[in-house]
């Protein structure tokens, strides 16, 4: 998930996809070599924004709906058993 606007994703893809939307946490960031204030700035935000108690909220949100999988270490984080 790179993008904090989950919900807004899901909905413009959904009609395309027949099986499945897969959300998982993205471990780690890598800047490649760009390290300006508006990098860095979105890079904190990323990562703020996918600490579990986020992620737990976003699961609360999606955990019905009939195409979402849950990628491994976002099955950790809600407690998902595989």
């Amino acid at each position: 998930m790179l993008d904090c606007n989950v919900e807004i994703v899901v909905a413009q893809f959904e009609p395309y996809v027949t099986d499945t939307i897969w959300l998982g946490k993205k471990r780690r960031c890598k800047m490649n070599g760009h390290k300006d204030l508006m990098t860095r700035t979105m890079v904190h935000i990323l990562e703020i924004w996918q600490q579990d108690v986020y992620i737990k909220e976003l699961y609360r949100r999606f955990r019905h709906h009939p195409k979402i999988r849950w990628k491994d270490i976002f099955s950790k984080v809600v407690g998902l058993n595989g």
